[in-house]
C-alpha cells in the first residue's frame, strides 16, 4: 500500500484533555472518516461545529498562536462545553471531532483568538415515525449553543455559578462541561456563541461482525477465538460487579468455570465453534495493566465500569493493542461520546489510519448501568457463537448482523442507547466471494475507475484502509489490497 496516497484521520486521543492533532495541517477536506456507527434504535450524523475561542498566550500557552497541537487541544475542550445544550436537543455528541476543518488566529498582544470550524459526529435515537436519511428530515438541523470563551480553567474562573444538576458530585475542572448550564442565574463568564450545523445523516447499512477473522485455530482442533470480561470495582463491593458477571455466566452457559488465582474461564463449545472466556478478578493485581494485557491479548475485551466522564487510562495506550480484529464492549456510560475515537486512535495503522479496519467498539450513548452488563454479554457472547457456529456450519446467511445483536442487547437495557463504532464498513457479507456484487462498476480485482465503498463490503474494506481507491483511482496497490484484507485470491 502506498503511503503517500493514505489519508490523515485526523482523530484526537482523550489522554486527560490532551488532544492530538493532524501534525501536517490543521485543515480537513469534505472527504471525512467518521466513527461508522451502527445502531439499533440510533444513527449518526456528521456536523460543522464553528465558534471562537480566546485564550492568553501564557505558562503552557505560550505558542498558542503557532502551534497547532495546543489549539487542537483547546478546541476539543470548549466543543465539549456543547454536551449539555444538545443534550437537550436528544443528540450526544462525539467530545472530540473527526477533524479541524479551518483555523483562523489573531493575535492582541498576549491574547489569542482562534476561530474554527471542526467536523464533529453526534448520534441520536430515531424519530419516531420518521425515516431519517437526510438533515431534512430532521426537526431541526441547525443549532445554536453558548460556549466560555476561554474553555481552559472555566471552574477556576465560575466555580459553582455556571453549573447545574451536579447533585452530591464533586465539581471539577476536567469534568465541569457535563454540569455546564450558561443559564444558570449567577453565571456572569464571558460566553461565545457556536452553530452546528448537521450536514450530512451517515447510513445505516446491514453489517456483520467480521466472523471470518474470529474463527481462529484454538488447541485441541477447536476454532473460534477469545474473551477478556473486565468487570471493574464495585461501587460499595470490591467484587459486586465480578459476581454478576460469573453468576450470569454460570447460569447463561450451564457449566462452573476453570479457576485460576487472577480470573475464571469458561470453555464455551456450541456447533462445532468455542469461544473461551475469561472473566477477570478486579482484586487481583493493577486492573489498569490488566486491561492492557488483555488488549495485546484477546479478540473480544468487555468492560463493565465508570467511564470517568472520558479520562478512564484503559484505552489510551496504543502500544498496547493487538495487530488483529478486535471488538471491544466498553459497558460505561456514553461511551461513544468518550471513547469511540480513542480506540480508533490506538488501533490506526500507516495502512489504515481510521483505526476501524481492525476494530468495533460495543457502546453505549447513554448512562448505563451494572445491574444491565451481565445481560448484555450474555446476548452479545450469544450472537458471536451463533455467527461462528454459521461459518462452521457452512450456514452464513443464518449469522446474526450488529443490528440483530445490538437489537438484543436494546431488549434487554432499552434506555441505553447501544451501537456498534466502527463497524460501518466492516467487509464480512454472507456470501461474500471473489467476485464483487454487479453494483460495482468493474471487478476489485483489476484496475480501473474509482469504486465507491458501497458497491461491495471487500471495496469498502479496502476504501476504509486506502481512500485513495475511492476517491481517485483503483489501482494495482488497491487490487493488492483486496488479496490482503479480503483473503481473496486476484488472477
Amino acid at each position: 500500500m502506498s503511503p503517500k496516497r493514505t489519508s490523515v484521520l485526523c482523530a484526537f486521543a482523550a489522554l486527560a484533555t490532551a488532544v492530538v492533532a493532524c501534525s501536517d495541517s490543521n485543515v480537513g477536506s469534505d472527504e471525512l472518516d467518521d466513527t461508522e456507527w451502527i445502531g439499533a434504535n440510533s444513527f449518526e450524523v456528521s456536523t460543522r461545529f464553528s465558534s471562537s475561542i480566546m485564550h492568553r498566550a501564557a505558562g503552557q500557552y505560550t505558542d498558542l498562536a503557532t502551534d497547532a497541537e495546543l489549539q487542537a487541544e483547546v478546541i476539543g475542550t470548549h466543543i465539549s462545553y456543547a454536551k449539555t445544550a444538545m443534550d437537550r436537543q436528544q443528540f450526544k455528541l462525539n467530545m472530540l471531532p473527526d477533524a479541524i476543518l479551518s483555523t483562523e488566529v489573531s493575535v492582541d498582544g498576549d491574547m489569542v483568538t482562534i476561530h474554527y470550524e471542526a467536523s464533529v459526529d453526534m448520534i441520536r435515537s430515531k424519530v419516531h415515525g420518521v425515516d431519517v436519511q437526510a438533515p431534512e428530515d430532521l426537526p431541526k438541523s441547525r443549532f445554536q449553543v453558548k460556549l466560555p470563551a476561554d474553555p481552559v480553567g472555566v471552574y477556576a474562573a465560575a466555580g459553582k455559578e455556571c453549573a447545574s444538576n451536579y447533585g452530591s458530585y464533586t465539581l471539577t475542572e476536567y469534568k465541569y462541561f457535563y454540569y455546564f448550564d450558561p443559564t444558570a442565574p449567577n453565571c456572569d463568564i464571558a460566553l461565545v456563541d457556536g452553530t452546528i450545523d448537521v450536514v450530512a445523516v451517515y447510513p445505516n447499512p446491514k453489517v456483520y461482525p467480521e466472523y471470518d477473522r474470529l474463527l481462529n485455530d484454538l488447541d485441541d482442533g477447536r476454532r473460534g477465538f477469545h474473551a477478556a470480561i473486565l468487570p471493574n470495582y464495585g461501587d460499595h463491593d470490591p467484587k459486586g460487579r465480578f459476581d454478576m458477571h460469573r453468576e450470569a455466566l454460570n447460569r447463561a452457559l450451564a457449566m462452573e468455570p476453570e479457576e485460576t488465582p487472577t480470573y475464571h474461564r469458561y470453555n464455551w463449545t456450541k456447533d462445532g465453534a468455542t469461544i473461551v472466556v475469561d472473566l477477570y478478578d478486579p482484586t487481583k493485581g493493577s486492573f489498569t495493566n490488566t486491561f492492557h494485557q488483555a488488549l495485546g491479548e484477546y479478540q473480544l475485551v468487555y468492560y463493565n465500569g465508570h467511564s470517568n466522564y472520558g479520562h478512564q487510562a484503559y484505552l489510551s495506550n496504543p502500544d498496547a493493542y493487538s495487530d488483529d480484529y478486535q471488538i471491544l464492549g466498553m459497558h460505561s456510560c456514553q461511551s461513544y461520546s468518550y471513547y469511540a475515537h480513542q480506540m480508533a486512535t490506538g488501533k490506526a495503522t500507516a495502512s489504515d489510519p481510521t483505526g476501524f479496519v481492525n476494530s468495533d467498539m460495543i457502546a453505549t450513548g447513554r448512562s448505563s448501568y451494572p445491574s444491565d452488563s451481565p445481560d448484555v454479554l450474555v446476548v452479545l457472547l450469544d450472537g458471536l457463537m451463533s455467527g461462528l457456529g454459521a461459518m462452521v456450519n457452512d450456514k452464513p446467511e443464518s449469522a446474526p448482523s450488529w443490528q440483530d445483536i445490538g437489537d438484543r442487547m436494546m431488549a434487554v437495557a432499552p434506555s441505553i442507547l447501544y451501537g456498534i463504532a466502527g463497524a460501518r464498513n466492516n467487509a464480512w457479507q454472507p456470501g461474500v466471494g471473489a467476485e464483487p456484487t454487479s453494483a460495482c462498476s468493474h471487478s476489485y480485482c483489476e484496475t480501473g475507475d474509482a469504486l465507491a465503498p458501497s458497491c461491495d463490503p471487500c471495496v469498502a474494506k479496502v476504501i476504509a484502509a486506502d481512500d485513495y481507491c475511492q476517491q481517485t483511482h483503483w489501482d494495482s496497490y488497491c487490487v493488492e489490497a483486496v488479496e490482503s484484507l479480503c483473503d481473496v485470491a486476484c488472477e
